[in-house]
């Protein structure tokens, strides 16, 4: 089992809860950087980094779900088929 101090799960929470704000706001070039992972827009695609894994993604909402579901369930998760 992953064992996190309390500050890391914060700042996932409050990465996330700017993420959610912001996400669909983002137009071409424009990107959200936070401690936890950057999201950028481009033309078509919006890119997810983190130090663990780069995913590109077509929608704010499918970039949101596998941000969500990697820090709230770990990456085991994501690579079991989950991711979109």
């Amino acid at each position: 089992m992953q064992q996190l101090s309390i500050f890391s799960v914060l700042q996932q929470i409050t990465d996330i809860e700017l993420i959610t704000r912001n996400i669909e706001k983002l137009q071409i070039g424009d990107s959200i950087i936070t401690v936890t992972c950057d999201i950028e827009r481009s033309e078509k695609m919006l890119t997810v980094r983190a130090n663990e894994f780069e995913e590109t993604f077509k929608t704010g909402a499918a970039a949101l779900m596998y941000i969500k579901n990697y820090f709230e369930n770990g990456p085991e998760y994501i690579y079991k088929g989950i991711k979109q």
